[in-house]
């Protein structure tokens, strides 16, 4: 028994039906009435067999003529096959269930074992680096995935940390040898001093050459402050607009004697209505710095050009003097901290921070600084830096 029909007219009389229907599809008064008004309705009947219950789904459609109910159709299946079907998957699924549990938790055990291994080697390698061994790095993984990623950007750190412990220990080493030759000036004079007594002239010329030395290591403290605070971008307290030609004629003017001393001619040529945003303070002694290393070692009756222009949005200065130069091998290297061109330091001025000073204070700027030099002839410095507006 599989499909029953049955046929009624609209008087809910049963017209025609298949085999074996019996009572089973007899059209109940409210179907009959809703169907009546030409709607459909499913139905589920439940049908008692001896040692047996049935469950049919019944459908009831009215069947139109001339716009008018003429007979109503009635379709009933059981739901034996359908209980059934459902039957064996609600077994299947009670037997399949805690096995497809127990093997996705094993399956879940050693995918998050397989992925999380790069990250117990990172962490393994972490545990071994100190100050001591900057140089190692983490495993990167051959994934394509954040962990790979994670490896990547520690290395990256790792790199600016160890550069950075270098560049401090080398900074202390420079530091103590600089100061080391001072303080051991000052030690050896005041010992052959105190040896015995000496004539007033004698006790003023060891003062002097001590205070000579004690001034050199104040203005070693001082630069190395400076570019402390430039490192911790501290010395920009505040910024304002200045006109740069004025700035680099008002340096120019403060070095003149410096500059007559040698018989030197500064010419400064102005680009004329340059406006740059900065700290003047900063920028005064960035100019500084490179006039005045200009007019040191260029050669007595030579001459110094200072120049501004605009070029695109920056504003370029370029310092040239006919100097003695720097040699190709030196040139990479001027702008490191405590780092001196013997050749061109013949007396053993200066410390080395004053171009490093200058290359912090550019840089704090968001500008550039280059140089380019020929043994003989002079070298040109040019820094550029945003017009105001652009920083």
């Amino acid at each position: 028994m599989n499909i029953l029909t049955q046929i009624f007219d609209t008087d809910g009389i049963v017209i025609a039906s298949s085999k074996g229907t019996r009572d089973l599809t007899a059209i109940s008064k409210k179907s009959f009435l809703t169907v009546l008004q030409g709607k459909e309705r499913f139905d589920a009947i439940d049908f008692d067999e001896p040692h047996n219950r049935l469950t049919f789904r019944v459908f009831t459609t009215p069947v139109f003529e001339n716009e008018k109910v003429a007979y109503i159709v009635q379709v009933a299946s059981p739901l034996t096959s359908i209980q059934a079907a459902l039957k064996d998957i609600k077994v299947t699924l009670s037997l399949l269930f805690p096995i497809t549990v127990l093997v996705m938790t094993l399956m879940g055990a050693f995918l998050v074992k397989a992925t999380l291994k790069p990250v117990d080697s990172i962490i393994t390698t972490i545990r071994q680096i100190t100050a001591e061994n900057m140089r190692m790095r983490l495993d990167v993984p051959e994934t394509k995935d954040e962990i790979r990623k994670l490896a990547e950007t520690f290395n990256d750190m790792l790199e600016r940390l160890e550069t950075a412990f270098a560049s401090q220990k080398r900074l202390f080493e420079d530091l103590s040898h600089e100061i080391k030759t001072p303080l051991t000036i000052l030690k050896g004079e005041l010992e052959v001093t105190l040896k015995k007594i000496r004539s007033r002239e004698e006790y003023e010329s060891t003062l002097k050459s001590s205070l000579e030395e004690i001034n050199k290591m104040a203005k070693l403290v001082e630069n190395i402050l400076t570019l402390a605070r430039l490192d911790l971008k501290k010395v920009m307290p505040e910024r304002r607009q200045i006109d740069l030609d004025l700035l680099a004629r008002g340096v120019m003017n403060s070095l003149k004697g410096l500059a007559e001393l040698k018989q030197i001619n500064m010419r400064f040529e102005a680009g004329g209505g340059i406006e740059i945003t900065g700290d003047e303070e900063g920028l005064k002694t960035l100019l500084i710095n490179i006039v005045d290393n200009a007019i040191k070692y260029s050669s007595h009756g030579s001459g110094i050009e200072v120049k501004s222009e605009k070029v695109g949005h920056l504003a370029i200065i370029t310092v040239r003097d006919s100097g003695i130069g720097i040699p190709p091998e030196d040139i990479r290297n001027i702008f490191d901290r405590f780092y001196r061109v013997d050749k061109a330091r013949p007396n053993g001025e200066g410390f080395g921070l004053g171009l490093s000073i200058a290359k912090s204070i550019v840089e704090s700027h968001d500008g550039s600084i280059s140089a380019e030099s020929e043994p003989g002839k002079g070298t040109t410095f040019r820094i550029s830096l945003p017009l105001s507006g652009r920083a």
